[in-house]
């Protein structure tokens, strides 16, 4: 079921490794993608693992087994990220019925765009004139 699960899609890189335990650092692309399944990884009780068999192999060459997605194994541990996130870009089009494009640093809610909270304006760092979207008139700086 895609709403409540999950398979990573891009490769991710052995950070360390002792005898028995592997840390993988894992693709941003595929920790937004976790993110975007909010029955996903959003707290302990929910974020379970199911890997197909030969996810490692041992020293004489043989695969781990698969855990069964009815006998997954639950994490013994869950760290929430904490950065809030940022807007990276975005994309302005004012013919008629096109889109405000925005793009973020990590999966965002759609449905918690606050359009009253972007304010457009004539210059990075000292403008003279801003437009807020819930205003009729924009805001003239005074100098």
């Amino acid at each position: 079921n895609p709403m409540n699960s999950y398979i990573f899609q891009y490769d991710g890189t052995v950070a360390s490794s002792t005898i028995t335990t592997i840390s993988v650092n894992v693709d941003s692309r595929d920790i937004n993608g976790i993110k975007g399944v909010l029955e996903v990884a959003t707290s302990l009780d929910k974020t379970f693992a199911a890997p197909f068999e030969g996810l490692v192999q041992d020293e004489d060459g043989h695969n781990s087994f698969a855990i069964l997605s009815t006998a997954a194994l639950q994490a013994d541990d869950l760290v929430i990220e904490s950065d809030p996130p940022k807007l990276l870009f975005f994309n302005v089009n004012f013919n008629p019925g096109q889109p405000i494009s925005l793009q973020f640093s990590e999966t965002v809610l759609d449905t918690s765009v606050q359009l009253d909270q972007i304010v457009l304006q004539n210059s990075a760092t000292n403008p003279t004139v801003r437009f807020n979207f819930s205003m009729a008139n924009p805001i003239t700086e005074s100098s």
